[in-house]
């Protein structure tokens, strides 16, 4: 269970430390940082965060949509910086929370550029 204190002490943390737009600077300077091929791996700890890098790989990453029903062929509609490689986040297991207890609430994304 999570002690009620602690959701209004993260919220006081976030806004402290200005966490989300700092995210929001990272991820939008990590297209020009990033080489061919690198890897952009995100963990998040709660809701807002996730929902940030979510968003980002979803506008930064291609589109492929099949050209009909009975075709295989994917069409891309754009270039984008990013390929998206976990199409779900990745939680920890029971075993990894039974060891850290604070890894409960987290989530790793992972995009490439491409």
């Amino acid at each position: 269970k999570i002690h009620p204190a602690t959701k209004t002490f993260q919220a006081i943390r976030i806004f402290v430390n200005n966490e989300l737009e700092e995210i929001e600077v990272l991820l939008a300077s990590s297209a020009q940082i990033l080489q061919k091929n690198g890897i952009l791996a995100c963990v998040s700890f709660h809701e807002l965060e996730d929902r940030l890098v979510k968003n980002f790989f979803e506008e930064n990453s291609e589109k492929k949509v099949k050209m009909n029903k009975y075709s295989h062929e994917i069409q891309v509609q754009s270039q984008k910086p990013f390929e998206i490689i976990t199409k779900k986040p990745i939680e920890p297991s029971d075993a990894e929370v039974r060891a850290s207890p604070r890894s409960r609430s987290a989530k790793l994304r992972v995009g490439m550029k491409v």
